[in-house]
């Protein structure tokens, strides 16, 4: 029952939130959506939407990646590039 709970609350934060990553946050960053990470942890230096995606600017990467293409650094993983 609580994993259900949990779920709702998940998905109507996402629902509400258009960018589920925040400015500071620690990322990895997957080329491909759901493929591997390409090794770096990056740094969100900014978040928005482009044409309604949510997009996120990462330190050391040129232009915007897709919320989608990312997933929380964990914490014992560093050096952003």
């Amino acid at each position: 029952m609580k994993t259900t709970n949990r779920r709702r609350a998940d998905a109507r934060k996402r629902l509400y939130d258009p960018n589920p990553v925040k400015t500071g946050d620690k990322v990895l960053y997957h080329p491909i959506i759901a493929g591997p990470d390409d090794g770096h942890t990056y740094t969100i230096r900014a978040t928005g939407t482009l044409d309604g995606i949510p997009v996120a600017w990462l330190e050391g990467k040129a232009g915007c990646v897709a919320d989608a293409a990312l997933s929380p650094a964990p914490a014992n993983r560093g050096g952003h590039i």
